[in-house]
């Protein structure tokens, strides 16, 4: 029983990095120009390793009439922004809109299989990928000091965006649930590496994890989080982040 937990756990595990982690790998692998099709096969991942396991799902009148709204939505801004901006890629719209439907029918297999997963197990899987990714930035800052920046070079990724939106819930989560004092580590590690990376993306979510971590149950911490943060700027080179202000 144990191995068969084990192996029922690492699946899922293995299928919910496929989706989180490792689809700009995917498309970089195939050299595609968008993470569309490296979402594709994290989800494809995702369900083969799942169904042996057995898939679940929950599906509500509330979250069908949500889905409806947020696809009515998404078109009506589409067929307005036609209007105004000219040359616009139908078929790219498509792609991209049925991609999103991809995403939306598999969340609702993905969240409520890895539900299913200990709870001790989970929190161990997440901290794992935080702990994975802040290490593939830290390699990315050790190439940047010895051979120079390369801004599309990122290992498992091909844009710093992509990076950034991927670590910043697994951030959030490992702050939330730690102890303070690795809370505060593990941000100030992610905002080192937003500026000395030069990520604008990174330094928000870092910037959002603190407050949302922080603002209400330690507001202390806000007032000395903001000579630290100035006392960075004046030391750092910003000169990315003005020019995107």
């Amino acid at each position: 029983m144990h191995i068969k937990n084990l192996s029922h756990n690492l699946a899922l595990a293995l299928g919910f990095f496929s989706i989180t982690i490792f689809p700009g790998y995917f498309s970089a692998l195939l050299s595609a120009s968008s993470i569309r099709i490296g979402l594709m096969i994290g989800i494809t991942i995702f369900f083969l390793l799942a169904i042996p396991f057995g898939l679940r799902y929950f599906l509500t009148p509330k979250i069908i009439v949500i889905n409806i709204a947020i696809f009515l939505l998404i078109l009506l801004s589409y067929l307005v922004s036609t209007l105004i901006f000219p040359g616009v890629d139908h078929v790219r719209f498509i792609l991209s809109l049925m991609l999103l439907f991809s995403l939306s029918v598999a969340s609702i297999f993905v969240v409520k299989t890895l539900d299913v997963m200990e709870n001790e197990y989970f929190h161990k899987v997440i901290f794992f990928g935080f702990y994975f990714l802040l290490f593939v930035g830290y390699i990315v800052y050790i190439r940047k000091f010895f051979f120079g920046y390369y801004p599309k070079d990122f290992i498992l990724f091909t844009e710093a965006s992509h990076y950034a939106i991927c670590f910043a819930p697994f951030l959030f989560y490992v702050a939330y649930t730690s102890s303070k004092k690795f809370s505060v580590l593990y941000i100030i590690a992610s905002i080192f590496l937003a500026f000395t990376l030069s990520n604008l993306t990174l330094l928000v979510a870092s910037l959002m994890v603190f407050l949302i971590t922080f603002g209400g149950r330690r507001p202390s911490l806000l007032l000395l989080f903001i000579p630290i943060f100035f006392l960075s700027l004046m030391y750092l080179d910003t000169s990315y982040f003005l020019s995107r202000l």
